[in-house]
């Protein structure tokens, strides 16, 4: 009886004290796409989208094996950009977008001594803030691979790219006649420092 009693024991403290915590500071580039299309025309269809801009985001993760949940924040601040087939108009400065993250973490990977290979997945929470209109969020999916490396003691370099699919920004009124709003899909390219606590 003991046996199983160490073995339950076992199981329930085992997960946590090889559990490892982590933070990530990151800096990189947004890039957005769709947000309103213009039905009036064929020949050169419009977009009114979010315009690319940089981005600074904060991790926290907590890896148990192979599995992991991390939970981050995301800023940009940015412009709203018209975007046809031979011209581009941007507004700049008048955006400014917000992101809460949860993700489940996916060990995919150990290259080299060290190092990680990390799928993300989860929901977002975005919210975006348009000079002289009301905030309004948004919930959004994401999907991200992520790659670290050792550097010194527990500190590490890390590189994550990714993708996101959201509801629009733009309310309906705020759009020019013909325009429809459009799902929003953002690529993003960061790097930065980790450090395991």
């Amino acid at each position: 009886m003991w046996r199983l009693s160490g073995l339950a024991v076992w199981l329930v403290v085992a997960p946590s004290l090889a559990a490892q915590w982590s933070a990530v500071a990151e800096v990189g580039r947004v890039d957005f796409h769709g947000g309103a299309f213009d039905t009036s025309s064929v020949a050169d269809p419009a977009t009114i989208r979010p315009s690319p801009g940089r981005a600074y985001s904060l991790h926290v993760r907590r890896q148990v094996s192979t599995f992991g949940v991390g939970l981050g924040v995301l800023y940009s601040s940015t412009g709203v950009g018209a975007e046809g087939k031979n011209v581009i108009v941007e507004e700049k400065g008048v955006l400014k977008f917000y992101e809460v993250a949860a993700e489940v973490l996916i060990l995919l990977a150990k290259p080299g001594a060290g190092g990680a290979l990390r799928l993300h997945l989860g929901p977002l929470l975005d919210i975006w803030s348009l000079t002289g209109e009301k905030d309004r969020t948004r919930v959004a999916a994401q999907i991200a691979v992520s790659l670290d490396w050792p550097m010194i003691g527990a500190v590490a370099g890390t590189f994550r790219a990714g993708v996101a699919l959201g509801p629009s920004a733009w309310l309906d009124d705020e759009l020019p006649d013909g325009y429809e709003r459009r799902m929003i899909w953002r690529r993003a390219f960061t790097a930065g420092i980790g450090l395991r606590l």
